[in-house]
């Protein structure tokens, strides 16, 4: 696809646009003159200028000066004293400040792993945008990207404390609000340039915004539209209320303003050729547990839903508790991000340009499910006399951990013996491969049966790996702590519902000094030669932070208590410290109850695999 290059201009409307939504906002406007013009016409006049290269009437101030006419209009503005200019050398260091902290802790593939991706949230004062839909997508779809929304940019204003001490809690926001969109512009800028992926809470903008916006992201970046919407009047009636309880101020008009703009600026979306990298819309209303309309595409049939009337006109819906909203809202993005065992692997491989160009994949190739996979569908693909593993996730929360497992192994590989595994994307929903290791798993092997001294010679290799581990410093995105995770794994299975070992767990995590863990090393993630030598370590899935005595424990469950003490033993020697026997003794109960229960459960409900 050509690249459509944004221009100056483009970039100088765009920012006109913020400056006219801020004065609005401060001056109680219902409606900015840009946006009268727009109403009733399906494409507006300063939306046309933005398609081409000449300057758009709006924009034309801005081209030639070092900073639009409208800015300076905003900062005489009665309404405000904040003085702020976006050209200068000042406000690009906050925004150099602002965006640093927005990518610390996310996710960064490299360019030829995927395209980049942008998941747009959508509605208006009132709608659940952040309640429901931030808080269903975050943990699925979006995990990992980088979470923008305009309230964390109010704090990077250089007057944000004079602010805080002279106005109420719930105008902070308003008076603040210009600023940060503008710093919001600008931190998508840099984000966009450097190719992160981006959750974006953002109300849809004037159509010269999203104009430069979208074609800012083209060729390069999907995008899926989140749209959650509210009848008016139930709107109007949450701005009230929420003034009266913080006295935060908003337009009592907004929610018109929001059902004008939003389709105003989702059809000149559509109508800009180079949309054709859009993955998708998806309307909600707020009391519903099933979504509106989904399409691929931002078409004429979306769009007739948006507006309806039944759509809109959902007063008399008993309001569901929000607990339950969320949860049908996760499942719903949830199931976008894992594999069924009825999907066509080979093709999905096939199709995966990333993976055809990085390991030279050309038909034929033959691939075998291997059935002990627990969390994931694996499959030993061979290609001539080379053998690959391909994983599938079997559920949402095994998605993350997929990736987990990935950004894991690239942390720890200089440290431990691992294999080189790489994270590739169908769509949204991702899958590993790596190379196979050749040798054996360690639960394939009869332990019994060894010798004391192939014990201790297994048993200080082992404690070597646990002692290396615990020894790394993980970066941030690799912190999770161990309760967390298993909360999130276990969390759809009727046994583990407050089970009280995580919860201990949870506890002692709170209040005892932690170490990065494996949290998986058992004994089928060992890999060894026929000499006992460990070849490999597998399966980072579980890989953050907890006590050493919970990591220990996992391989306990499944090993001669002579194995177990050799390991301990060499474990406290290379720490020259002292592992509470107390703790280890709960850990291990722990590890027992979740594997013989998630194994009733997997036997119930997957009944392919073998074990």
């Amino acid at each position: 696809m050509e690249q459509c290059v944004p221009t100056q201009a483009m970039r100088s409307d765009a920012i006109a646009s913020i400056y006219e939504t801020f004065a609005k906002d401060c001056v109680g406007d219902s409606q900015p003159s840009c946006a009268k013009d727009c109403v009733g016409d399906s494409q507006p006049s300063c939306a046309k200028d933005c398609v081409g290269d000449s300057p758009p009437s709006c924009a034309k101030d801005c081209v030639g000066d070092s900073k639009a006419s409208c800015a300076r209009d905003s900062r005489n503005n009665s309404a405000t004293n904040y003085k702020y200019d976006i050209f200068s050398a000042e406000f690009e260091a906050i925004a150099q400040a602002a965006y640093l902290a927005s990518i610390e802790g996310a996710e960064h593939f490299p360019p030829d792993t995927r395209p980049p991706y942008i998941i747009r949230l959508v509605g208006q004062s009132g709608s659940g945008k952040t309640t429901q839909l931030y808080a269903a997508v975050k943990d699925n779809i979006a995990h990992g990207f980088v979470h923008v929304a305009v309230r964390h940019f109010a704090k990077f204003h250089p007057e944000y404390e004079h602010i805080k001490r002279q106005l109420d809690h719930g105008m902070v926001r308003e008076r603040t609000n210009g600023f940060a969109l503008l710093l919001l512009f600008r931190v998508l800028e840099k984000l966009i340039e450097n190719r992160y992926s981006i959750l974006l809470e953002l109300t849809v903008l004037d159509p010269r915004f999203e104009s430069y916006f979208a074609t800012l992201t083209q060729p390069d970046y999907r995008t899926l539209y989140n749209v959650l919407a509210v009848p008016k009047a139930l709107s109007d009636e949450f701005i009230l209320k929420r003034q009266q309880q913080e006295g935060r101020v908003v337009t009592p008009t907004s929610s018109n303003y929001f059902f004008d703009m939003l389709q105003l600026s989702l059809r000149q979306i559509s109508n800009l050729r180079q949309i054709s990298n859009c993955r998708g819309a998806i309307l909600w209303n707020s009391y519903s547990h099933e979504c509106v309309a989904e399409s691929d595409v931002l078409d004429e049939a979306f769009f007739a839903k948006l507006s309806s009337e039944q759509h809109k006109d959902i007063a008399d819906i008993p309001r569901v508790d929000v607990e339950q909203l969320v949860r049908a809202k996760r499942d719903f993005y949830g199931k976008k991000m894992y594999f069924n065992k009825d999907e066509k692997f080979e093709a999905i491989l096939m199709s995966n340009r990333a993976l055809c160009n990085h390991l030279n994949l050309l038909p034929p190739l033959t691939i075998t499910p291997i059935s002990t996979g627990w969390t994931n569908f694996v499959f030993d693909v061979t290609l001539g006399a080379t053998h690959y593993i391909a994983r599938f996730p079997r559920g949402s929360c095994f998605a993350r951990a997929i990736k987990t497992d990935v950004a894991a192994i690239d942390f720890v590989k200089d440290s431990v013996p691992a294999p080189d595994a790489r994270i590739y994307f169908d769509g949204l929903r991702p899958f590993s491969v790596h190379k196979k290791v050749e040798g054996t798993t360690l639960s394939s092997m009869d332990l019994d049966s060894l010798t004391d001294a192939q014990i201790d010679f297994l048993g200080k290799q082992i404690a070597q790996c646990f002692h290396t581990i615990h020894k790394l410093q993980p970066p941030r995105q690799l912190q999770r702590r161990l309760s967390t995770f298993l909360k999130d794994v276990m969390g759809e299975i009727p046994f583990y519902k407050n089970y009280s070992g995580i919860e201990n767990l949870e506890q002692i995590e709170s209040r005892m000094p932690l170490v990065a863990i494996h949290g998986d090393l058992n004994v089928g993630n060992i890999i060894i030669d026929e000499d006992l030598n460990i070849l490999s370590i597998l399966d980072f899935a579980f890989f953050g932070v907890s006590i050493p005595e919970a990591d220990l424990a996992r391989i306990s469950c499944r090993i001669p208590n002579k194995l177990q003490n050799s390991i301990l033993m060499y474990y406290e020697r290379f720490t020259e410290g002292v592992l509470s026997t107390e703790i280890f003794a709960q850990m291990c109960e722990m590890w027992a109850d979740i594997e013989r229960n998630y194994i009733q459960f997997m036997a119930q409900t997957m009944p392919d695999i073998k074990f």
